[in-house]
């Protein structure tokens, strides 16, 4: 997860960062079913700036794979950070 954080660290401007994170978080989900164990451990080692971004992309990319909201629920609320649970809950938020 470090060799992809650095890479996404030598984005610029933010956005591009951020499009970065949000790719790589895809992308974990996409090859590896889903599993947010993976995902949560890229989020884990962000800058604080960028976690916000990173648990809404993956509660996008979770959404993706289960079946319904306990589901998302049960899968979200293992990150370790739990100030950024709810942001993994609501696929809704920009």
């Amino acid at each position: 997860f470090k060799i992809m954080k650095q890479n996404c660290d030598l984005m610029k401007p933010e956005i591009d960062k951020e499009t970065c994170i949000q790719g790589v978080v895809n992308t974990l989900g996409t090859r590896f079913g889903g599993d947010a164990e993976k995902m949560n451990g890229f989020c884990a080692i962000l800058d604080t700036k960028n976690k916000k971004t990173c648990y809404i992309q993956m509660g996008k990319s979770l959404n993706e794979w289960v079946k319904n909201e306990k589901a998302l629920f049960l899968l979200c609320s293992k990150i370790s950070e739990k100030e950024y649970v709810n942001y993994c809950l609501n696929t809704n938020v920009n």
